[in-house]
């Protein structure tokens, strides 16, 4: 669960009934982190709460600290033209609402950093913003840095890894059995 204001997350609990094909439903997401630099084909998926998107999928190469592809949604075909269209351009952020032209902003500088600019980069966010919210993405969120620090494994208290999901525990973090 995505906490409002938070990079932190709380590992909850709740039923919710898998089918070969995500359903959203309740507030529930898809979430997924793809491994972007070795060509593993290594894919963590797993449902996350709080999020709030509703007919699109945001997707980011900005992923700390190992900056794979993360992409959250609520249905199989956005998440996967938004992480084709972080490919195609080279890394960045997208967001991509459902029969609608990508919205993105090319980060092609190691899929990290633009040359585009102050200007051009914070007009371009802040029309990605305003995207999300009329998607759904929750309001407490920002939708793209909140993105960036799901995968990252040593924030509490359970984020998503190309290898699954990954736990804080006493011992530092720890991958959960599938």
């Amino acid at each position: 669960e995505l906490i409002d204001g938070q990079i932190a997350t709380i590992d909850r609990i709740e039923p919710f009934t898998p089918t070969a094909n995500f359903i959203p439903s309740d507030g529930f997401s898809k979430i997924a982190v793809i491994e972007r630099h070795r060509n593993t084909g290594m894919i963590g998926v797993a449902i996350a709460s709080g999020y709030g998107i509703r007919g699109g999928a945001v997707a980011s190469s900005v992923s700390h600290d190992s900056h794979n592809v993360v992409v959250i949604g609520d249905n199989d075909e956005d998440m996967t033209r938004a992480v084709n269209e972080i490919a195609r351009v080279g890394g960045g952020y997208t967001i991509v609402a459902t029969d609608e032209e990508p919205l993105t902003l090319p980060l092609p500088i190691m899929g990290l950093m633009s040359d585009a600019g102050y200007p051009n980069v914070s007009a371009q966010l802040a029309l990605m913003k305003e995207k999300a919210r009329k998607l759904g993405v929750n309001p407490k969120l920002d939708p793209l840095i909140t993105l960036s620090f799901m995968a990252l494994p040593v924030i509490p208290e359970i984020h998503i890894t190309p290898r699954g999901l990954c736990k804080i525990g006493e011992q530092g973090p720890y991958l959960l059995e599938e």
